[in-house]
């Protein structure tokens, strides 16, 4: 539903006035533009990282186009050690476009968690916001899902099946060059530090979110006392109660 919208939301505005020069330099005719609206929801799809069956079809996608077999060992070639020669078996046209598609979606893919592939500190500022958007929806009652359970178990999780996963694909394709070996290594520092630290830091993002759900709370003037029938001023600066504080004097 929210890959939906995105594209959705992009596409009415690509097609609107004042970008006509735009679309002229994307497509010049109706078939390059359904070739460039076929990418772009392929696109979007790929920030999809939960549905498994998608998963599992872009894995079998990037296998094909990046893996060779050797026929005397039946071992992988990494494309380092590939001949690149023209009339091989990977540099059909076929695959060329293969090739494309899985790097866009993998670069698309990357840019959507990035900051689990920079320094920690970037890597615990998003993740942080995350969680206290999620415990936001939570408390007030538009998710099911309180955050702070599970989040600690899942952030590792998702480093060993998505985040690291990611990284060494974009280093074995090297379509970044040397920044692949830098997220790569910070996705598996991040990973290392998060199982020290994460236990920890998801008490703190909890006991913020709480601070924060508090301050936000709108305050009372005056509170009513249904026994009595009255209202009653809550307590002062000094955190004390006063036994003065009733309000049926004024016709309440």
């Amino acid at each position: 539903v929210a890959e939906q919208n995105s594209f959705n939301v992009a596409w009415n505005l690509l097609m609107g006035k004042g970008y006509e020069h735009l679309r002229k330099c994307i497509y010049s005719n109706e078939a390059e533009l359904e070739r460039f609206r076929q990418l772009v929801v392929n696109t979007i799809i790929a920030t999809d990282l939960h549905d498994k069956d998608l998963v599992a079809r872009r894995n079998k996608r990037w296998e094909k186009a990046f893996r060779t077999t050797n026929a005397n060992s039946g071992k992988s070639k990494p494309p380092s050690k590939r001949r690149k020669r023209k009339g091989t078996a990977g540099d059909n046209p076929g695959n060329n476009d293969r090739k494309a598609t899985v790097i866009v979606e993998a670069l698309m893919q990357a840019s959507d968690i990035s900051h689990t592939m920079q320094h920690w500190h970037v890597y615990l500022k998003w993740n942080k916001r995350l969680f206290l958007e999620m415990h936001h929806a939570y408390a007030d009652g538009q998710s099911d899902i309180d955050p702070s359970e599970g989040w600690y178990e899942g952030e590792l999780a998702f480093f060993d099946n998505t985040v690291i996963p990611l990284a060494k694909k974009l280093k074995e394709c090297d379509i970044v060059g040397v920044g692949a070996d830098e997220m790569l290594n910070y996705a598996l520092v991040n990973r290392r530090d998060w199982e020290h630290k994460g236990k920890r830091t998801v008490h703190d993002f909890s006991m913020e979110a709480r601070r924060r759900k508090s301050a936000t709370r709108p305050s009372s003037i005056q509170s009513f006392n249904s026994s009595t029938g009255s209202f009653s001023i809550p307590l002062g600066a000094a955190g004390k109660a006063s036994n003065n504080n009733s309000l049926s004097s004024l016709g309440y």
